[in-house]
């Protein structure tokens, strides 16, 4: 299936971004140390998932809780 059930194989795991709760703060792209987040302001922002290192920065910053571990 490529997916963790337990959510701890960083390998398998993937950061996205709801497009319901994401307002277009540009928060999350701020902090994203490989900008693998792109958007513009008070637009709904994606993930790259190729340039994402999964790190958890932009999950931590985004305070809409837009960000999803999947």
């Amino acid at each position: 299936d490529k997916k963790c059930p337990a959510g701890v194989c960083k390998a398998l795991l993937s950061y996205v971004i709801e497009p319901d709760l994401c307002i277009g703060c540009t928060a999350c792209a701020r902090v994203c140390p490989t900008n693998a987040i792109t958007g513009k302001v008070k637009v709904k922002h994606i993930i790259d998932q190729d340039k994402c290192i999964k790190c958890g920065a932009c999950y931590e910053k985004c305070k809409f809780d837009a960000i999803l571990i999947k």
